[in-house]
């Protein structure tokens, strides 16, 4: 059993899904970049900063957003009530993550698999005149 999270502003491929999912790991994540500048990967190493990576592997890291994410059940169960609760200054997808790396829980990322943020812009007469 598991759950696979998904952000309504993701794209993606539906082998994106099925490569993430096919994976035995507890937690694996694909590798997307935020929305904003600046467009940093959405994985954290153990220091809490953006990872460095090869695209094509698969990595162990410290936390990662949740928009693209499957979690084994045994996972959320082991975390008790409220697994989401915010922990200091961390969002609540790295405090789910903090606490499962606590609880012994790898986090995976699937380089390979790189779901987009959609995002719009206005454009105008700047845009134009270019």
């Amino acid at each position: 059993d598991w759950i696979f999270f998904l952000d309504s502003d993701m794209t993606f491929w539906p082998e994106d899904i099925e490569r993430i999912v096919s994976n035995p790991a507890d937690m694996v994540s694909g590798l997307y970049f935020k929305g904003q500048p600046p467009h940093t990967p959405l994985a954290f190493d153990e220091t809490g900063k953006p990872i460095d990576y090869l695209s094509g592997s698969l990595i162990e890291v410290s936390g990662c957003a949740m928009g693209f994410v499957k979690i084994k059940r045994k996972v959320v169960d082991a975390l008790g009530d409220n697994p989401f609760r915010r922990i200091g200054d961390l969002g609540e997808d790295l405090s789910f993550c903090k606490r499962a790396k606590e609880k012994g829980f790898r986090i995976l990322c699937d380089t390979s698999v790189q779901p987009k943020h959609l995002r719009f812009r206005y454009v105008g007469e700047r845009d134009f005149m270019v």
